[in-house]
């Protein structure tokens, strides 16, 4: 996402402030492209039916043009505006990037021979994944793209403080350092699980105790079998008390 908000040469010009507001949901300004993105992006038919199976559609729960299920990148780009972070997300889980990159290749098959960019001059490839994340900077959403790692799928997430984002990955790689691969593990699940698009705030508690655990009880309680972090805290109690 920009980390410097484009403002409006009028806005600039009149000396008005930078308007930082963090827009929530979809707004009318972002419906448009996000139905484009869609369109655009979804290159494959069998990733449309993988959408409709993976998020449970239903013409009992939802309208859909001519009252049946998207069976097409077309009709996938109208489901209701209440359906339409979902089925980013979704596209996002399920490798939208990866899909459209194998067909182009596919469509491309010279593309990577070094006669190709002399002859032919295919049309350079173009990661819807990156496509999206910078529409949803330009519209200022509260939402951003999660790429994927060894803890959480790619998948949209909330857009968070910089400061904050920052000492997270901090703590991360100071667990790496340390040996403490458990706990790096552990930190990122929760931060995935804390800022998803539908986040799971038990789950994030518990890795987040799981990540401390993982760090505090061979410092603290190792002598436990079954230490927990109620055992860290009763031993640094006992501790303080001496």
């Amino acid at each position: 996402m920009t980390t410097s908000p484009w403002q409006p040469l009028s806005d600039r010009e009149a000396g008005l402030p930078i308007d930082r507001t963090v827009h929530e949901g979809v707004p009318e300004h972002l419906e448009p492209g996000l139905r484009s993105w869609i369109r655009d992006s979804v290159v494959t038919e069998s990733l449309v039916h993988r959408v409709v199976a993976a998020l449970r559609l239903s013409t009992d729960t939802h309208t859909f043009d001519n009252g049946r299920l998207p069976s097409s990148a077309q009709g996938l780009s109208r489901v209701p505006v209440s359906l339409l972070l979902d089925v980013v997300d979704c596209l996002l889980y399920l490798d939208v990037g990866e899909v459209a990159h194998h067909e182009y290749l596919v469509k491309h098959p010279n593309v990577l021979s070094p006669l190709a960019a002399v002859f032919s001059k295919p049309a350079k490839f173009v990661d819807p994944v990156d496509t999206l994340d910078a529409l949803l900077g330009d519209a200022v959403s509260a939402y951003q793209v999660r790429e994927a790692d060894d803890s959480a799928h790619a998948g949209l997430e909330r857009v968070v403080d910089a400061t904050v984002a920052d000492s997270v990955v901090m703590a991360t790689r100071q667990a790496e350092a340390s040996s403490r691969s458990d706990a790096s593990f552990y930190l990122r699940s929760s931060w995935a699980k804390a800022y998803a698009l539908h986040p799971d705030s038990s789950g994030a508690y518990v890795d987040a105790v799981r990540a401390v655990e993982d760090v505090a009880i061979p410092l603290y309680a190792s002598t436990e079998p079954r230490a927990t972090l109620g055992s860290v805290i009763r031993e640094l109690d006992r501790n303080g008390a001496a």
